[in-house]
């Protein structure tokens, strides 16, 4: 069975989802230059782990958890892979940007990296996340 995608419920998700595919769609030209030997690849890095913790805040505000069974591994790590391939398809048919392997490399990475990250410090994480959410309630 199919679920409908509930975007309130991937809010943050969509949110970054959307920043990133801007910001990567723009003319290199309108972005601050930037004089670091490969950047792009950071800036890359960056995105997608920026993805892959709006998509671990999202389940979390969903489910009031982090799981880290095989099924929820296997979207972590394949949304942003899939996501940044069909960033660089578009990159590809744009005349001002270019599609490049190691930028959806970079991409893995990022994702690979929130999901690491998030899986060592989960437990710190849903502390602090249950006690802000609680703070938020009491304040509301």
């Amino acid at each position: 069975m199919i679920k409908k995608l509930n975007i309130i419920k991937h809010k943050f998700t969509i949110i970054i989802c959307l920043a990133v595919l801007i910001l990567s769609v723009t003319r290199g030209s309108n972005l601050p230059k930037i004089t670091v030997q490969n950047i792009d690849k950071i800036v890359h890095i960056l995105f997608y782990f920026a993805i892959g913790a709006a998509m671990f805040l999202d389940y979390f505000l969903e489910n009031h958890k982090f799981s880290f069974n095989r099924k929820n591994l296997l979207v972590f790590l394949l949304f942003p892979l899939i996501y940044g391939a069909i960033i660089e398809v578009i990159q590809g048919f744009l005349p001002h940007r270019t599609a490049e392997w190691l930028d959806l490399l970079s991409d893995f990475i990022g994702g690979l990296l929130a999901t690491v990250f998030f899986y060592f410090f989960r437990k710190k994480i849903t502390f602090f996340l249950i006690n802000h959410i609680n703070i938020v309630h009491r304040i509301g």
